[in-house]
């Protein structure tokens, strides 16, 4: 089980439990964070773009996000799919 913390700028942290497995954007979902992605996850859009602050996930490169922004530790939450390590 995995502790992940979704903080939006201005807003209080929402932490929620999770699966390995599990899809960063369908927690966000169950937990009401409202992330924009209008897609639903198909990965056409990249509006469901967030910066990983600690921790790591098991995720590719998007088409939406430069090589220096994923060097960043920027992602899609589409691509995010899997918890590796709190």
């Amino acid at each position: 089980m995995y502790q992940i913390t979704f903080q939006i700028e201005g807003g209080n942290p929402v932490v929620l439990e999770a699966n390995a497995g599990d899809s960063l954007l369908e927690l966000a979902r169950r937990g009401n964070v409202a992330i924009d992605a209008p897609c639903s996850g198909n990965g056409s859009c990249g509006k469901c773009r967030v910066r990983l602050l600690s921790g790591e996930v098991d995720s590719s490169p998007s088409r939406h996000i430069s090589p220096e922004e994923y060097h960043e530790l920027q992602r899609t939450l589409d691509r995010a799919n899997r918890y590796m390590k709190r």
